[in-house]
This record gives structure tokens, C-alpha cells and sequence, in this order.
């Protein structure tokens, strides 16, 4: 059975699951601690990368080992007892909020008649999944506030942060020479340099106000301070919050004959379906 495709899956959401507590912590090996987060950073934004996938698709080596073993050492350096202690914890409390009367776990949607597995079997049914460490805090955060997660009671230590750390810069390095243009062709080293232009350098690109880097920027800081979280449930000091996926659609009244800057944003996440319509306004 060929993991890749869960692992490829996971990593990325305990990733950046795990940057966001380190973020919100003090640890005490601060510069290993941000190495850490920038290493995992860089991961995020390219696993799922067209040549990352390519890559794996056709079961390339050392991509696939090397990401499995990426894998394996954020599963060596959570701590496997505080995260069931913690999901155990979450689960009882929804449990005890699906008990009260009228819930809606209880009665319309779900049915009277169907028989919830336990804490303890739910957490059972993830330990038997491979890497399950991972699913446990990657879980967990669909559930509670990260703010609530101790960051040294998390991790193991600093010799498993240390061997993380190399891991994923081994796995960086090895996406960045997918896209390392050194080794041309023939005919491309005959091409006249005064024919290829030279692209402008990356850091010029991302300083744009146009740039994808901006405007993406722009938008999730409009969203995350205008658009806060409306669950009852969850409290992330009056900001959107966790949020597993956000789908665009154009609006319903959208039509090619008249100018329409409108567009639909779905949220979706734990006890999260938030819908909410955003217009592109240029003040330039």
C-alpha cells in the first residue's frame, strides 16, 4: 500500500499546525525554534508544488523516502501521550455538549437511534492508522484553539527538533533542484544571451503591490480582521480562525455583460460553514 499520497497530505497540515504554536509560544531555543518554522514554511509552499507532484507520481527516489522520513521524524518529536491526553479531553467535551437536551447531535440530523463510538474508541480507530501521531494532532486542531497547546509539552526535545530540522531542509533541497534550470540543453547554450531576456530576480517580483504575495496577503488580512469567526463554540480573539478551506465563486448575479467585482468565499472547518461576499475595490 503506497503511502505517499496521505503522508503528502498530513505533513503539510501538521506543519502548519505545529508552526502556529511555536508561533504563539516562548520556547526557550528561540533560533532553533524559527530554523524549525522556516524550514517547514518552505515545505508547505511547495509539496503540493506541480513538479513536487510530478515527482512523486512517478515514484521518484529519494523524493519518496526522503518525505516519508519527514514523516516519521514529526512523528518521533510530538509526544504521542500529551496529544491523546489532549484529543481525549476535546472529545469528552463535545461528547458532553452533544448530551445536552436538543442537541442537534442527538435529535435531526444524526437520528436518536445511532450509537456515537467512545472517546476512547475513536482515538483507538486513529492509533491503528499509519503515522498516527500525526492524524492525532492534526485532529485536534480541527478541534481546539492552538492558543490551548503547550508548545514544550509537544515536542520531545531538542535533539528531535534538531534531527526534524535537517530532515526537512534535506526534503527543501531536494524540491529546489527540481527547479534548478542549470543543466540546458544543447541547443539552449548556442542561444545569442543578448536573445534571453533575464527574468526580473524574485525578490523584486514579490515586492510588487500587484504581486500575488500582496494581494494575497491583502486579502487574508481583510478576511482575518473583518470577518471573524461566528461559532459559538470557538473563540480566536475576533478573527476568522481555523479555517481547513476556502472556495471562491464567482456571485450568482455575475453576468460577462456588466462590470461585476463580486465573488462568494465559502469557509469550511470544525463546526465552520461560513459564507460571505467579498468585493475587489482598487482605490488607485
Amino acid at each position: 500500500m503506497d503511502l505517499t499520497p496521505q503522508v503528502q497530505v498530513v505533513v503539510p497540515d501538521v506543519a502548519a499546525a505545529l508552526i502556529e504554536v511555536i508561533n504563539l509560544s516562548r520556547p526557550k531555543s528561540g533560533s532553533l525554534h524559527r530554523n524549525l518554522k522556516l524550514s517547514l514554511a518552505q515545505l508547505i509552499a511547495e509539496i503540493r508544488s506541480p513538479g513536487v507532484a510530478q515527482a512523486l507520481a512517478q515514484q521518484r527516489d529519494p523524493f519518496k523516502t526522503v518525505l516519508h522520513k519527514v514523516a516519521s521524524s514529526l512523528e518521533e518529536v510530538l509526544s504521542s501521550d500529551y496529544l491523546k491526553s489532549r484529543y481525549l479531553e476535546a472529545l469528552e467535551k463535545e461528547n458532553l455538549i452533544s448530551s445536552l437536551p436538543f442537541s442537534l447531535f442527538r435529535v435531526g440530523f444524526w437520528g436518536s437511534g445511532n450509537k456515537n463510538p467512545t472517546p476512547t474508541e475513536r482515538i483507538d480507530e486513529i492509533l491503528c492508522r499509519p503515522f498516527p501521531t500525526l492524524h492525532l494532532l492534526r485532529d485536534l486542531v480541527q478541534r481546539c484553539n492552538v492558543q490551548n497547546i503547550e508548545l514544550e509539552e509537544l515536542l520531545n526535545g531538542d535533539g528531535h527538533v534538531k534531527e526534524l530540522n535537517y530532515r526537512v531542509q534535506r526534503w527543501n533541497s531536494l524540491v529546489d533542484k527540481i527547479y534548478d534550470n542549470t543543466d540546458r540543453d544543447v541547443e539552449d547554450s548556442e542561444l545569442i544571451e543578448a536573445e534571453i531576456p533575464k527574468p526580473p530576480t524574485i525578490e523584486s517580483v514579490f515586492q510588487r503591490e500587484d504581486s500575488v504575495h500582496h494581494l494575497s496577503q491583502a486579502l487574508y488580512d481583510v478576511l482575518h480582521k473583518n470577518w471573524p469567526c461566528d461559532s459559538e463554540n470557538h473563540n480566536h480573539n475576533g478573527r476568522l480562525g481555523l479555517c481547513l478551506e476556502a472556495k471562491f465563486c464567482l456571485d450568482p448575479q455575475w453576468t460577462c455583460s456588466e462590470a461585476n467585482d463580486n465573488f462568494l468565499m465559502l469557509f469550511t472547518g470544525p463546526d465552520i460553514m461560513q459564507e460571505c461576499r467579498v468585493c475587489v475595490n482598487s482605490s488607485r
